[in-house]
């Protein structure tokens, strides 16, 4: 933990740099213990912005103090033509899964828009380690209207969907979110088999391409008991009476219908706007009959909508 604690890994360095270069630069900031030039120790499959073939390097500072100030002093120096971005070595995601927490979904994209337009304006917010834009098979020079972006850190990838989410971008207002990856997708549609679905495929194309900050795979607390099916009914002890059997089977039995039921009045409604409000969805379904609920799904941390939510209606006449 204290090795993690002096550990700095510093972005944007070029390929042709030395480590003696390196360390030399480091060392401004506090003694150095070590320098691990070019970056081996695990992978960010980077990727270079612009003709300049850039790496990463890891400096081992001797006392985590010197490490701490090594962020912003070291951050923003320029080195060539980029820009040295510095973040600790405990923020960085390196397993599958923490990586898949920092990767963004920005729709509503310019077609026009290119990586260089996407890593100019999101790079800012921390550092990028792979962009990936939708291409139009048809016309070469045009995206499909959305990309990823993906962070070396969970925090940088809040900060840019705080900041961009909403905001024009190539005169678009741009929706930015976290990605989820095609398991994800692929296991909340299972878990939604009973529940109809209002969406359309460039939503399941777009979500289907990587990572991982899972779409919803329960139903909102306010209605979770009421669309679960209860498993434990009918398993009564071996000694209970045939007649307290028999009433355990038919309460189970009627449970399960009502299950069903419930599970045929509502709708799992995706591809919605993120400034798209509850009352938006309740007043726009209602057109169709009694609406007892619409319910948006939310990120537990930012709090935003996913862009995707759960309506129920009184009666199957609703749609």
């Amino acid at each position: 933990e204290l090795l993690r604690s002096c550990s700095v890994v510093l972005f944007g360095i070029p390929a042709t740099a030395t480590e003696s270069q390196l360390k030399k630069k480091a060392a401004k900031v506090g003694k150095v213990n070590a320098v691990e030039f070019p970056l081996t120790s695990f992978q960010l499959s980077r990727k270079s912005s612009g003709e300049d073939e850039l790496s990463d390097a890891i400096v081992i500072y001797t006392k985590p103090e010197n490490a701490a100030k090594a962020i912003s002093r070291l951050s923003g120096i320029k080195w060539g033509k980029n820009e040295i971005q510095a973040r600790r070595i405990k923020q960085i995601a390196t397993t599958k899964k923490s990586k898949s927490r920092c990767r963004l979904i920005i729709r509503n994209l310019a077609f026009t828009f290119s990586e260089k337009d996407l890593r100019e304006a999101f790079s800012s917010f921390g550092p990028i380690t792979d962009i990936v834009v939708s291409t139009n098979e048809e016309k070469k020079n045009q995206n499909k209207g959305f990309a990823f972006v993906q962070y070396a850190c969970r925090a940088d990838a809040v900060k840019a969907l705080n900041s961009l989410n909403g905001k024009n971008l190539g005169k678009r207002p741009i929706a930015v979110d976290f990605a989820v990856d095609s398991n994800s997708y692929k296991k909340q549609l299972t878990a939604k088999s009973g529940v109809s679905s209002l969406s359309n495929e460039s939503t399941a194309k777009e979500n289907g391409s990587t990572l991982d900050d899972k779409t919803p795979n329960s139903l909102p607390d306010t209605d979770t008991k009421e669309l679960q099916s209860d498993e434990d009914d009918g398993s009564a002890a071996s000694d209970a009476s045939d007649e307290n059997n028999e009433s355990m089977e038919s309460k189970s039995k009627a449970e399960n219908e009502d299950t069903k039921d419930k599970n045929a009045l509502t709708l799992f409604v995706r591809n919605l706007s993120f400034e798209n409000t509850e009352y938006d969805v309740y007043n726009h379904f209602r057109q169709y009959g009694g609406v007892k609920y619409a319910k948006l799904v939310k990120d537990n941390e930012t709090k935003r909508s996913k862009g995707c939510a759960f309506v129920q209606y009184y009666r199957p006449t609703g749609y």
